[in-house]
């Protein structure tokens, strides 16, 4: 009888892998067109319920992954983000620490606070719309409680930092990732007479300026009689430059504003923000996040969580205003280009397509963002780049079968300067585990490009064990040594 099987290919695009569990549902969870890198590359911080034995697996109580906070820090809409250590526990290997400090506040009347924000609270809230959905609606919210918000008519400044820790190995190790990201989680009132201009604003202290990796102007009208929007008041959602553009300021210059605006600016290389300003008329708020982006696998949920950590994007300035000095310039949001974000896979399994941002050639894989898995094994090849894509023949398997077992990855890329490792599992028992006994191991040299790479999985390894039904796999390759050998 022949073996029915999934066969399904691994993509490892980075020099870091692990089993990262379940991802929690941080990241942004749908978004424009244009920008689906973006959608499954952005972990936002989240301020909800402090779930202090949360160990990063399953789904966590009330959906918050922070394990530690300040002992005066308050969820919920009247509660407070205070200065201290934050913790997030993405997975069981993957630990995401936020250090705000230098926080200031002030409040026309009462006790100040900086509250947690829902995008999607207030209609307009266009993050709310640019990542979860295509309108203004009550049940199309970004993430929960990923904005931080201002006292009521009142201001905040804070500095934050943030570091992201793997286990690598056994041992915690910080890691760099791409950069940091900063943008309007409420909707910005316009300028009236006599009350507040409502504005976000920071600075980056590393050499690269700011960028603008998505932006959305949705023209979202109707509340309280608020007038349709004008060309004019779409101009008016105004990106101010300063410091050779290593601070910026966003703000409605005229009308009445509230249009469902929002802009999402990046920090290339940044592990902090310095002076993040936000002054609201009533209330505004920011999200604070950074680009992590992992490449993930699509067998059964079961199977576990392959995470695969890509550790190299490219990005172009495309938003290329000159600020000389402490010069200002002030332009209309709305009309800036984007800069495109392109993960850059240097170890990696598949081939390579042409990319319109650059012109060349680059690897197909693409992070995934949250972790979900199928019994097809094909959920990830569905959403984003067909990224599994390296065997073009698949063995016959069968339960009485008397030869071995081979296949045979047709392109193997390592461009790093270090050997790299390539792990292959059959789950021939059907068990719904990579285990020891399942697998097979081979050495790709440093600077090999396109390479063919065959394993063979010998009778004696699978004879006695192999059962009818789907035959799942898992491929992995990294320039990390796994230490227990299970998939």
């Amino acid at each position: 009888m022949i073996k029915k099987y999934l066969l399904k290919l691994f993509l490892v695009c980075s020099f870091v892998t692990l089993l990262v569990g379940k991802a929690s549902a941080q990241y942004a969870k749908s978004g424009t067109n244009n920008d689906p890198i973006l959608i499954h590359s952005v972990y936002w911080l989240t301020f909800g319920q402090v779930n202090v034995g949360y160990d990063g697996s399953g789904n966590p109580p009330n959906g918050s992954t922070l394990i530690s906070a300040p002992g005066d820090y308050v969820t919920g809409s009247n509660g407070n983000i205070t200065a201290g250590t934050y913790k997030w526990k993405f997975s069981p290997q993957v630990t995401i620490t936020a250090v705000i400090d230098s926080i200031t506040l002030t409040v026309p009347t009462g006790t100040p606070n900086m509250p947690p924000y829902s995008p999607g609270q207030f209609l307009g809230d266009a993050l709310g719309i640019l990542y979860n959905g295509s309108s203004p609606s009550q049940t199309n919210k970004g993430v929960p409680n990923s904005g931080i918000s201002t006292p009521f008519g009142g201001t905040a400044s804070f500095n934050c930092a943030i570091t992201v820790s793997l286990i690598v190995n056994g041992v915690p190790t910080n890691v760099t990732y791409p950069g940091m990201v900063i943008a309007d989680a409420e909707s910005i009132h316009g300028p009236e007479q006599g009350l507040p201009q409502e504005f976000f604003s920071a600075r980056t202290p590393v050499s690269v300026p700011f960028q603008l990796i998505s932006k959305i102007y949705s023209g979202f009208s109707g509340q309280n009689g608020q007038p349709a929007p004008t060309q004019a008041d779409q101009d008016a959602y105004t990106l101010e430059l300063s410091n050779n553009s290593h601070q910026f300021k966003v703000f409605v210059s005229q009308g009445y504003g509230d249009y469902g605006s929002a802009a999402v600016l990046y920090a290339h290389n940044a592990t902090s923000l310095r002076n993040v300003q936000m002054q609201g008329r009533g209330i505004t708020a920011i999200a604070l996040g950074l680009v992590l982006p992992f490449d993930e696998g699509d067998d059964p949920l079961g199977y576990g969580s392959p995470g695969n950590y890509i550790d190299q994007f490219t990005n172009s300035n495309v938003l290329n205003i000159q600020t000389p000095g402490n010069s200002t310039v002030d332009v209309p949001l709305q009309s800036q280009a984007t800069t495109p974000l392109i993960p850059e896979a240097t170890v990696y399994m598949g081939a390579t397509a042409l990319n319109p941002n650059t012109n060349t050639q680059k690897p197909t894989v693409d992070p995934d963002g949250e972790r979900v898995g199928n019994t097809n094994a094909d959920i990830d090849d569905n959403t984003g780049n067909n990224d599994e894509n390296s065997i073009t023949t698949k063995p016959t398997i069968k339960v009485n079968q008397s030869g071995d077992v081979t296949v045979t990855i047709n392109s193997v890329t390592n461009t790093k300067g270090v050997a790299a490792n390539m792990y292959a599992w059959l789950d021939f028992n059907g068990d719904g585990f990579f285990t020891q006994n399942e697998i097979q191991t081979a050495t790709v040299a440093a600077g090999v490009t396109g390479q063919p790479v065959t394993f063979t999985f010998p009778n004696v390894s699978f004879s006695s064990v192999i059962k009818q039904g789907a035959l799942y796999s898992r491929f992995r390759i990294t320039t990390d040594a796994l230490t227990n050998n299970l998939g």
